[in-house]
Formats: structure tokens, sequence, C-alpha cells
């Protein structure tokens, strides 16, 4: 009789997606600026900006075009931290997708 495989079946698509958050998320790819402190990577020749709202306790991002500084994409929304802004922009960016 054959053995049952009984490890569970991983589907490649979700592998694939998950894998992407990850390399999207990865921290040593984030830096800080050195004079706000906001959260900054280059991802698929744009920059990707966590801030912190001026003046409030909640974050936002920003997406700017690596060779155009006058093409910025701004949240509308704003975030309780620094990982919400960040999973949002990750949304907008379509990671995983």
């Amino acid at each position: 009789m054959p053995k049952i495989d009984k490890r569970p079946h991983r589907d490649p698509v979700i592998v694939a997606r998950l894998a992407a958050w990850a390399e999207f998320e990865e921290p040593t790819a984030w830096r800080r600026s050195k004079i706000k402190g906001n959260l900054w990577r280059r991802w698929s020749g744009e920059t990707l900006t966590i801030f912190k709202r001026p003046g409030k306790r909640f974050f936002s991002w920003c997406i700017a075009a690596a060779d155009d500084d006058d093409d910025k994409q701004w949240s509308s929304d704003e975030f309780e931290t620094e990982a919400d802004a960040m999973s949002a922009l990750g949304y907008e960016v379509g990671i995983g997708l």
C-alpha cells in the first residue's frame, strides 16, 4: 500500500505572494531619513515614504517616481501606526497581486 503524504499542500501562488510581502517589509530595506526620521525605500523605480502627519499622531505614505520630483502620489488616509501605513502602501503598489 502506498504511503499517504501528510504534508500540507502549499499553493504556489500564495507562497509567491507571501514572499513578495516579506521582501517588501524587509526591515533592512527600509531606511530612516536623517532630518525628519521618515521611513523610506526604493521599490520598482519609485521612492516609497512613510511619514508622520505634521501636528498629528497619525502616519501616511507617499509614492514618488525616482526620475520626477513633481510626480507624487499621497495617501488620503491616515494610519495609527507606521506598520499600518506600510501595509496600505504595499497594497497601493500592488504587492502580492
